[in-house]
């Protein structure tokens, strides 16, 4: 696979954005706690859970490759077997609105702002099997979802964007990704609160003696 054209455009419109939505999100993650990576996990499934249903409801949307990118379900599922704060719970309640696409194109570049952060997840993935293997053996779903292939799927989802391009006005999808990125980073600023203390914790004496 050649590099994107898409791919590469978007970069350049997006780039200092996105550069300040992986500082916020995943920033607090370079020296993870259990506390913080939950909180990670719930911010982030407030923004993919109704981008998921947004795209599964897009009129000709290619099911099985939103499906192979699905996230929401995996963080879910993680945040059940790690337990909750009752602030987290109410943090996890939130959501942002997004929805409907009118078509493929606008759904394929409101992915990005996500898709792009996968690229991102191998590394976070090491640190939290180096500093917190409790919480890997307890919640990898998502962690795992992408293990040593987020370029590979980068990579689809460029020669995706690049047949839409040909498809539909090219400037669709730029502006579509804009706005996810937009998006993404007014939800993370709406999220800002104070962090829940550490000793604040949720995982059972017998989670632990997983370790």
């Amino acid at each position: 696979m050649g590099r994107s054209s898409t791919l590469a455009r978007l970069a350049l419109e997006t780039g200092r954005a996105h550069a300040q939505i992986e500082e916020a999100l995943l920033g607090p993650l370079d020296f993870p706690t259990t506390v913080g990576y939950r909180r990670f996990l719930c911010v982030f499934y407030g923004f993919q859970a109704p981008l998921e249903s947004a795209l599964t409801m897009t009129p000709g949307i290619d099911l099985d490759f939103v499906a192979m990118r699905a996230k929401a379900g995996r963080i879910a599922s993680d945040l059940l077997s790690l337990g909750l704060t009752r602030h987290e719970h109410h943090l996890l309640a939130r959501r942002q609105e997004i929805g409907p696409f009118e078509n493929v194109a606008q759904a394929a570049g409101w992915m990005y702002s996500t898709e792009r952060l996968m690229l991102q997840v191998d590394a976070m993935r090491f640190r939290i099997e180096s500093e917190m293997p409790v919480v890997i053996q307890l919640a990898n779903q998502f962690l795992y979802s992408c293990s040593n292939n987020a370029d590979m799927r980068w990579r689809q989802y460029g020669v995706m964007l690049d047949r839409l391009a040909k498809q539909y006005d090219v400037e669709e999808i730029v502006a579509s990704a804009c706005q996810s990125v937009q998006s993404l980073h007014g939800w993370l600023t709406q999220q800002v609160v104070k962090p829940v203390a550490n000793t604040d914790e949720r995982i059972t004496q017998q989670q632990r003696a997983i370790a």
